[in-house]
């Protein structure tokens, strides 16, 4: 039952940013329809205006959000996916868990480094 309740969760989450993220595309992209049209002062109230509604409805807070929750769905599936496998054969649930907790490390790391060298691409 936990594994199950596992990748549910995993797999709700996962269609939970997917939706979200296609709204915040339309969002994006209705940000930018139209948007250099008319004269140079027009442009400046529209792009104001829209600028200041995204900032409103937090878009660019969900958007790391939807990111972290798309991980930690991952991350819930790899884990269940080894629970599951420990069920019946401890070789191939080592294997799954080892390359889950490397691949967790590698992420770590990869969201550590920034805060040490700014000049970090990551």
């Amino acid at each position: 039952v936990s594994i199950s309740l596992i990748w549910s969760i995993s797999f709700l989450v996962c269609i939970g940013v997917v939706i979200f993220s296609l709204f915040i595309r339309h969002w994006l992209s209705e940000y930018d329809h139209e948007l250099r049209t008319g004269s140079t002062f027009d442009y400046v109230q529209r792009r104001q205006l829209r600028f200041g509604a995204l900032n409103t409805w937090n878009v660019p807070t969900i958007i790391p959000i939807l990111q972290l929750s798309m991980i930690g769905a991952v991350f819930l599936f790899l884990g269940g996916w080894s629970l599951k496998l420990f069920q019946y054969h401890t070789l191939p649930a080592t294997l799954v868990s080892a390359t889950s907790g490397l691949l967790l490390l590698v992420y770590t790391v990869m969201t550590i480094l920034p805060l040490f060298f700014p000049t970090c691409p990551y």
